[in-house]
């Protein structure tokens, strides 16, 4: 039973290595999220596909800035004195 279980959770105990790539699956994921949610709240059919390409493009920018902060954030902590 546990070898069963296994090798049927193998793929997402060990997943494909992306090679430094990971952060591409982003704009996948956007995409997909901004499409799926202005299709379901959009009142209009025909404005669909701009406001969730607005949507994409402000999620997008929205984790870059979040991800240059965070970067601000360990540089800054990085260049504290150790308290030891």
């Amino acid at each position: 039973m546990t070898s069963l279980l296994c090798q049927t959770w193998h793929v997402f105990l060990s997943p494909m290595p992306a090679h430094g790539y990971e952060w591409l699956l982003l704009v996948p994921l956007v995409c997909f999220t901004s499409i799926a949610y202005k299709a379901v709240r959009c009142e209009h059919m025909d404005r669909v596909w701009k406001n969730s390409a607005q949507m994409a493009v402000v999620v997008a920018l929205g984790l870059i800035l979040l991800a240059a902060i965070g970067w601000g954030v360990v540089e800054l902590l990085a260049m504290l004195p150790a308290s030891g």
